[in-house]
This record gives C-alpha cells, structure tokens and sequence, in this order.
C-alpha cells in the first residue's frame, strides 16, 4: 500500500440502509479514517481506499501502509497496532468535502503538566507482593482523564479545535488516555495548577 492507501474488505456484503452501497469491499473511493477518542483535527485523515488481491484474505480487518513518513495508525490520536479499532467513513456527502489538518507542531512533555510518572522498570520490584501491591496502589487513583475532556470540549466548542488552549488540552489528554498502560498520573494539585 501506498501511504495514502488503506485496504477494508468485509467477510458479508455490507449494505446501507439508504441503498448506496452494497459490497463486500471498499475499493476506489476516498475514506475518512478515524480512531478515539479525536481530540485534534488531524485525528481523521482521508486516505483512498484500494483492493490489493495481496490482501484479500484479511476479512472485517482495515490494512494501513507500512509506507510513510509517519504511520497511520500513530497519526490517529497516537494509536498503534495493538487492535485499536478505527473508525471508517465512506459516504461520499461528508467524505468529498473533508480536508486533512496538518499534524501538530507543537507537543508538550509529561512534566510540562505536572504529570506524576509511577512506572518502575521490573528490575526494580523485588516480589510479587511489592508488584500487586503498586499496582492496586497506582489504579485506585483518580485520573483526571473525564475532568480534562471536559474542558478540551469546552474550549473546542466556544473557541475553536484549533486554537492553543485546545491544542495544549489535546497534548495533555494523549498523555492521558494511556495513562493507566504508562504509569502516568495527573493529580489535583496539578491538575489545578494547570
């Protein structure tokens, strides 16, 4: 695949109830790909959808190019390939006036947020005991993840998606998300602080 490619073909023949579509593959049309949560807009990229007969076994599975300067997936709220599952939109009513937003220029680190960094590299936890016990520890915090998408919504809605405070929210909220998977924490006092 190309970089601005993606392969979907579905194991049934797909049909819309309006009657517009009905196939069991997506091929020679512009797609919006998205993953959540979207917090910026260069989180839903349209790409052209392609059947490469390479790829016809893979069934209900969308396939990303390995091509590229950045991947897929990672343009898409920072996802991955760890079965994310991404959104895909193919009516031609919203597709054909969709344009791509440039990705973010500006990112901010963990600490610009007063982000607590819990994680401790396993050569570090002497028994299983000390591990659980972190564990449990780290996971009944309370994460300010539903606290900050409040606000970027906010500021999205009466300002604008684009405009720095959204963005710096944006930024806050990727750290965020995997938060629980990186041992990252944001606390009231820095919540606050922000």
């Amino acid at each position: 695949l190309e970089p601005d490619e993606i392969h979907l073909g579905f194991s049934k023949n797909w049909k819309d109830p309006d009657g517009q579509f009905e196939d069991n593959l997506l091929e020679g049309m512009d797609v919006l790909v998205g993953r959540l949560p979207a917090h910026v807009p260069s989180d839903i990229q349209r790409r052209r959808a392609v059947w490469k007969s390479e790829l016809r076994h893979f069934k209900d599975v969308i396939v990303f190019p390995a091509k590229g300067e950045q991947p897929l997936a990672d343009m898409l709220s920072g996802g991955d390939y760890d079965g994310d599952t991404p959104w895909v939109c193919w009516d031609p009513k919203i597709v054909q006036s969709f344009r791509n937003s440039n990705m973010p220029t500006e990112t901010f680190p963990f600490e610009h947020f007063g982000l607590t960094k819990y994680s401790v590299p396993m050569s570090e936890v002497h028994s299983t005991e000390e591990f659980l016990q972190g564990a449990f520890e780290f996971n009944l915090t309370v994460s300010n993840l539903g606290r900050c998408t409040v606000e970027h919504e906010r500021i999205a809605y009466h300002q604008s998606l684009d405009c720095p405070e959204a963005k710096e929210l944006a930024c806050l909220l990727s750290h965020l998300v995997d938060g629980r998977k990186g041992g990252v924490h944001l606390s009231e006092q820095a919540w606050q602080a922000f």
